[in-house]
């Protein structure tokens, strides 16, 4: 299962749409709040393959979500990519002190081309079938 932390749903449907188009056949738990993502990390680690998450979410944090995934041994086989709009440097650097790769790091797209290379990379990242 992949765990997408997101609350725009313009965000979620784009995502979820490039991912049905590559063929992916892992279901696609999103949570809206760092609240309900944290349950499920905790309920159902060993069915997550990937967890990608917002930072800036509004009303939360998704540094929590990171910071719970970094924290917890249980929890830290599990991997993960950042997906947001903020191409700070500090939000950069805290992500890689948190063991977010560079390369997992990825500034949201605009439009169905550019969520359709998200999928692509996230693929060859993350092992995701396509």
């Amino acid at each position: 299962m992949i765990l997408l932390v997101e609350d725009n749903p313009g965000d979620v449907l784009l995502l979820e749409t490039q991912l049905e188009a590559a063929g992916n056949d892992i279901p696609l738990r999103v949570a809206s709040t760092t609240g309900y993502a944290l349950g499920v990390l905790r309920a159902r680690p060993a069915d997550l393959g990937l967890v990608i998450v917002d930072i800036r979410l509004a009303g939360c944090d998704g540094w929590e979500v990171l910071e719970a995934l970094a924290g917890d041994p249980a929890l830290a086989r599990i991997p993960a990519a950042v997906l947001t709009s903020s191409s700070r440097a500090d939000d950069r650097t805290h992500a890689r002190a948190l063991g977010i790769e560079t390369e997992s790091y990825f500034i949201k797209p605009v439009g169905l081309e550019g969520y359709r290379d998200l999928v692509s990379r996230l693929v060859a990242l993350h092992g995701v079938p396509s």
